[in-house]
């Protein structure tokens, strides 16, 4: 068999043996990608929140397949975002435009998106917003999904408010187990009616997850600023392994006895979910666990200095004068507190608000004198 294997002609029998199987395989996968694809040429796929996935254009290659997919994304009652996108997807095993990269790893397909236009419509009225897209996404013969994305927009609706960003960068690997997601971007703000209300300077953000049983954040944020005004610093780092994803979100939406699954004695949360750091002060949320039968420990508190130095600092309340501008903050520190306080669960002194939570097989006690209903001893 070894002496077979030796010979120039088996040799040259096996690479064409492959090559054809290859061939096959790519004509057979873009046979069937355009299998679930042209159906939506003619009846568009309906998501839950009534937006729409419809494909305008559909060209049929042997080893690519070129898609045009519009996307109408209802914002409020009469206006629309309508996204069409252009989708060069190459078959694998081998994708030809990989090949031409000289990766020679083999995939089920890689797409290389690009934005047309995006537009915003009201009625018959339609409005063209710039924006730049572009991404390049692998998926491989086992469900291994690869993505990197590029996006910039100067103002991009969201219902009542608009999200602006001159670059970003997104990062996604993914697997039927696990998450590593990684976001990039000089700034971020939110603004309502044109004004800035939000803005997130120098954002570097990593979510990964791992099954339904660990997680890690890590995040930070250069200048965090609310109204134009910033407030300090931000940043993330917590991880949580052995635990329940899903029994969490269950205790979360009202089901304390979810807690029991959810932090098993093999379980360990350690880490700060939020923190939020300026010259005046610092807020934060704080949550640990040691490996045992011990509880979840839960600390937040939101700094009363904080708050008001930045907001009395604002622009636009300066110029009303300085009374004004301090009971203004005031009044704007008591909204933000009052909702916090009718839950029984934080104290309110002259430092600001603090919480402090034991959770323990079900149980939720507070540590603090405050009206809620358990107490720890």
């Amino acid at each position: 068999m070894i002496s077979r294997l030796r010979k120039p002609r088996t040799w040259a029998w096996l690479i064409a043996i492959c090559v054809l199987l290859a061939v096959g395989i790519a004509g057979l996968g873009g046979w069937l990608l355009r299998q679930q694809l042209a159906p939506l040429q003619s009846e568009p796929l309906v998501l839950e929140n009534a937006a729409r996935v419809q494909v305008e254009e559909l060209q049929a290659g042997w080893f690519d397949t070129q898609v045009v997919l519009r996307l109408d994304w209802p914002l409020d009652t009469g206006r629309q975002l309508r996204v069409r996108l252009a989708n060069d997807i190459s078959h694998g095993p081998f994708p030809r435009d990989r090949l031409a990269n000289f990766d020679l790893r083999p995939a089920l397909l890689s797409d290389r998106v690009q934005l047309l236009d995006l537009q915003e419509q009201r009625g018959d009225q339609a409005q063209a917003l710039p924006a730049q897209l572009s991404a390049d996404l692998r998926l491989s013969l086992l469900g291994h999904l690869q993505a990197d994305l590029q996006a910039a927009t100067p103002k991009l609706p969201l219902g009542v408010w608009q999200l602006s960003s001159p670059g970003l960068q997104l990062r996604v690997d993914a697997s039927t187990d696990s998450l590593d997601l990684q976001l990039e971007a000089g700034q971020l703000a939110l603004l309502q009616g044109g004004a800035p209300l939000l803005r997130l300077t120098g954002v570097a953000q990593q979510v990964q997850l791992a099954g339904d049983t660990a997680l890690a954040l890590q995040g930070s944020v250069d200048e965090l600023a609310l109204w134009g005004q910033p407030l300090g610093q931000f940043s993330q780092q917590f991880s949580a392994t052995g635990v329940s994803l899903a029994a969490v979100s269950q205790a979360l939406a009202g089901q304390p006895q979810a807690w029991l699954s959810a932090l098993p004695p093999d379980s360990r949360v350690q880490g700060s979910l939020l923190s939020l750091v300026n010259a005046d002060g610092s807020s934060g949320l704080q949550l640990d666990k040691a490996v045992g039968a011990g509880p979840l420990k839960v600390q937040a508190n939101l700094s009363k200095a904080m708050f008001l130095t930045a907001l009395e600092r604002n622009t636009a309340l300066q110029q009303q004068g300085q009374g004004i501008a301090r009971q203004q903050a005031l009044k704007l520190y008591a909204m933000v507190s009052q909702p916090l306080l009718q839950t029984g669960l934080f104290l309110a002194d002259e430092q600001g608000l603090a919480l402090d939570l034991q959770i323990d097989a079900g149980v939720v006690r507070s540590n603090l004198p405050t009206r809620f209903v358990s107490q720890a001893p």
